[in-house]
C-alpha cells in the first residue's frame, strides 16, 4: 500500500491549516492511550479574518435550536400520523441546510434495544422502545467519496499502514 502524501491530494487550504493545527498541538500519553492537548481553541483561532467567532457562535445556536426543533415536530407529526395508520412503521426526513449539509430525522414506532448486558453465552435482555427517534449532521464533503474528509482518513490510513504492517504489497 503506497503512503506517498503526494498519491492523495488535498486542497491547499487543508494542507495549511493542518501544518498550523499540527503546530499547535501534541499528544500526551497515559499508559496506552493518548489525548491530543492544546486543541480547546484552535477552530475559532483559524477562522477567516471576515468571519467573526459571534456570527459563527450565533449560527451554532441557530442550527441547535433549528435540529431540536425539527426532530420535537417530527416526532409529532409522525406519531399523530401513525396514530391514524398502524401500517406506518417508520419516518424519514431530510432537511436541506446551508450549502450541501443536510439534517436527517428518523422516527420509529418501535424498536426492540438491548435492556442490559448479556452474560457469557447468552442473549442480552431485549426492551421495546416506543418513538424511538435519531437525527444525524451531515456536513458537506465529510460523507462523500471524493470530499477533503474522506481523502484525508483515506491518506491517515495508508500511512498507518506503511507504518505499523508487516505486509508485504
Amino acid at each position: 500500500m503506497s503512503t506517498d502524501k503526494a498519491d492523495i491530494k488535498l486542497n491547499p487550504a487543508v494542507e495549511e491549516m493542518s501544518s498550523k493545527i499540527r503546530e499547535a498541538i501534541s499528544v500526551t500519553i497515559t499508559g496506552k492511550g493518548g489525548d491530543v492537548a492544546n486543541a480547546e481553541n484552535i477552530y475559532e483561532s483559524l477562522l477567516p479574518a471576515d468571519i467573526p467567532a459571534d456570527l459563527v457562535k450565533r449560527i451554532n445556536t441557530h442550527n441547535e435550536m433549528f435540529m431540536a426543533a425539527a426532530v420535537d415536530a417530527v416526532g409529532d407529526t409522525s406519531r399523530d400520523s401513525a396514530s391514524q395508520n398502524a401500517d406506518l412503521t417508520v419516518v424519514n426526513a431530510s432537511f436541506n441546510m446551508t450549502g450541501r449539509n443536510k439534517f436527517d430525522v428518523q422516527w420509529d414506532r418501535e424498536v426492540e434495544r438491548n435492556a442490559g448486558i448479556a452474560e457469557k453465552g447468552k442473549v442480552a435482555p431485549k426492551k421495546t422502545v416506543y418513538g424511538a427517534m435519531s437525527a444525524k449532521l451531515t456536513v458537506a464533503g465529510t460523507d462523500s467519496g471524493t470530499g477533503e474528509m474522506n481523502k484525508v482518513m483515506r491518506r491517515q490510513k495508508q500511512a498507518a499502514h506503511d507504518l505499523f504492517s508487516t505486509a508485504t504489497a
